[in-house]
């Protein structure tokens, strides 16, 4: 690879120093690709090398922070979500990135067509997923015999053959999405609830211990009572008897009597 003036190449890709081409694809602000018109014939096997730029900055993400792949489908592996290829030979300047796809043989197995895009993974600066996509390309892979000669182009509706059941995939991806976010927000609704409850009950606990001090301390308090008006009666009791004698004189009694009534005696002392 030659880098160009003004590039500088970026480490964490693979890096060639034999394959080049000038052939440049460039995706769009809008994150289109342009279509493939370099002919790819089914087998080619790291020897198809197309070379891409895309801007380096998107709403102020620079873009050589992530890492860049690219995710193709074809007939055999659309209805497993596609696959994953590393690009390689990838470079920068202060606005473009540019990079390069070789193609192995997977992408070519299969004649037709391939769809492809390219993704920059990574987290921003909070630590969330960071995820940018461009649009679809296409890319044709012709069919030959296994002697290599030539043979047709892939029929013209194999893009939007190959779209439709990338369509369903991702209608499929999405309803699963749903379902996983609807079971989530159910999840965190019972866990609130189960929270409340933890914390409604923890509340009645402590209210029923609350009372049940107060009534230990009501029934303290109401022995006390019960034990000091006791105590209150004995006094007044020894008051009465006391109180039912009286000497007025050393030779006269003064009683009272149980109505209350006072009755004078005479009591001679000896």
């Amino acid at each position: 690879m030659r880098i160009e003036e003004g590039y500088t190449a970026l480490d964490g890709y693979t890096q060639y120093a034999l394959y080049s081409d000038e052939n440049i694809y460039e995706i769009a602000e809008d994150r289109s690709i342009p279509d493939i018109t370099q002919i790819t014939m089914k087998g080619d096997t790291n020897s198809q090398y197309i070379t891409f730029q895309m801007p380096r900055y998107f709403d102020g993400v620079d873009l050589t922070t992530k890492q860049i792949i690219v995710r193709w489908y074809n007939d055999k592996n659309v209805e497993v979500g596609g696959s994953y290829s590393d690009i390689c030979d990838v470079r920068y300047n202060e606005e473009f990135i540019r990079f390069a796809w070789l193609l192995d043989f997977g992408v070519t197995e299969v004649p037709g067509g391939v769809g492809f895009s390219f993704e920059s993974i990574g987290t921003n600066e909070v630590e969330n997923s960071y995820v940018w996509k461009t649009g679809i390309g296409k890319l044709p892979i012709t069919d030959n015999m296994d002697n290599g000669a030539g043979g047709d182009e892939p029929s013209e509706d194999w893009f939007t053959k190959l779209m439709a059941k990338i369509n369903e995939l991702y209608k499929a991806a999405e309803a699963a999405e749903l379902a996983t976010e609807a079971t989530k927000a159910a999840t965190e609704k019972a866990e609130t609830a189960t929270a409340a409850a933890k914390e409604a009950t923890g509340k009645a606990n402590t209210a029923t211990a609350a009372a049940k001090e107060a009534t230990g301390k009501a029934n303290t308090a109401t022995a006390a009572a019960t034990e000091a008006t006791g105590k209150a009666n004995t006094a007044a009791d020894a008051a009465n008897k006391a109180a039912s004698s009286v000497y007025t004189d050393r030779d006269f009694l003064l009683l009272r009597n149980d109505d209350g009534t006072l009755t004078l005696t005479f009591d001679k002392q000896a």
